[in-house]
């Protein structure tokens, strides 16, 4: 097989599956002032901690044949389960997307926030679709913009035990503001909703995406999860968490780091590119594994030369 430099969506952890359905704006700062005070408050907030049911990948080193204990000069090969790189990605995704949120809320000036957990159910004749849980969310930010209210959650996909899909949906709301049942309303015509208000956001959501959907089938075209009303800073730390572990020791959050035609990666803050550092060199059926080999060493940041 030919190898391929690895910058598209396969090798490329940053092209992710979750959109952002609108978003708070940042005041007076510019995108660059943003992301570094949006950056800040990440940190002061954990965002560098791993989250529970997380899914290590198998990493192998060629070592040569003295036994001297020495990884020799042959690259690092790393072989990844494709359905649990999924998964992980999903899990870091969210805990990423409800930390940002949560310490948006406990940042924003002149309102005290608080979380709601909204469980959508189908019912046993009904069969899931593209667009359901959008289309509730979008009835729910229609809700809140008439309240003056953004609409801020992250939604997690889960199976049951007999591989019925049903959502979780963490939205973070004004204090003073109860939701309505969204069966109640019209708004998940598919089967039955519940609302728990939510002391450990966060935690709470995390143990849903931490389940994961072992053990049964996703339906075709289904999304793991989605998020929206993340500020600009936000996203940009958002962002960065997704990117692979090298990309995110050459690059940071201001760099706003993005993976361009050819592959490779380019800060969008000072033109900078760096070469892609893994090659794909085998696959398996269906692609449910793949095997990458380092090109080289992280090395200098050199100028794009575009």
């Amino acid at each position: 097989m030919q190898s391929i430099p690895v910058g598209g969506p396969l090798g490329d952890p940053s092209t992710h599956e979750n959109g952002f359905l609108g978003g708070r704006g940042t005041g007076a700062e510019g995108p660059e002032a943003a992301a570094r005070s949006g950056a800040s408050r990440a940190a002061a907030g954990g965002l560098g901690a791993a989250g529970p049911g997380l899914v290590s990948l198998e990493t192998s080193v060629t070592r040569p044949s003295g036994g001297s204990g020495k990884p020799s000069q042959v690259p690092d090969v790393v072989e990844i389960d494709s359905h649990q790189a999924r998964l992980k990605r999903m899990r870091r995704s969210v805990q990423s997307a409800a930390e940002i949120l949560q310490g948006e809320a406990r940042s924003d000036d002149g309102r005290r926030w608080k979380s709601v957990m909204v469980t959508l159910t189908y019912r046993p004749e009904v069969q899931w679709e593209p667009g359901q849980v959008t289309a509730c969310v979008r009835r729910f930010r229609e809700w809140l913009r008439r309240r003056g209210a953004p609409c801020c959650f992250v939604w997690v996909l889960e199976l049951t035990q007999k591989g019925r899909p049903h959502y979780h949906v963490l939205f973070w709301l004004p204090r003073g503001l109860t939701p309505p049942k969204p069966d109640k309303q019209g708004w998940w015509p598919y089967g039955h909703t519940r609302i728990e208000w939510a002391r450990s956001p966060v935690g709470y959501l995390v143990k849903y995406a931490s389940k994961g959907i072992d053990g049964g089938e996703l339906p075709k075209g289904a999304r793991l999860s989605g998020c929206g009303g993340l500020s600009f800073a936000g996203r940009c730390v958002r962002s960065w968490r997704l990117c692979p572990a090298w990309v995110r020791e050459v690059f940071t959050v201001e760099d706003r780091p993005i993976s361009p035609p050819g592959g490779g990666w380019l800060s969008r803050l000072t033109g900078a590119f760096e070469a892609a550092r893994w090659r794909l060199e085998a696959h398996g059926p269906g692609w449910s594994w793949v095997r990458f080999v380092r090109i080289g060493p992280v090395g200098e940041v050199l100028p794009c030369p575009v």
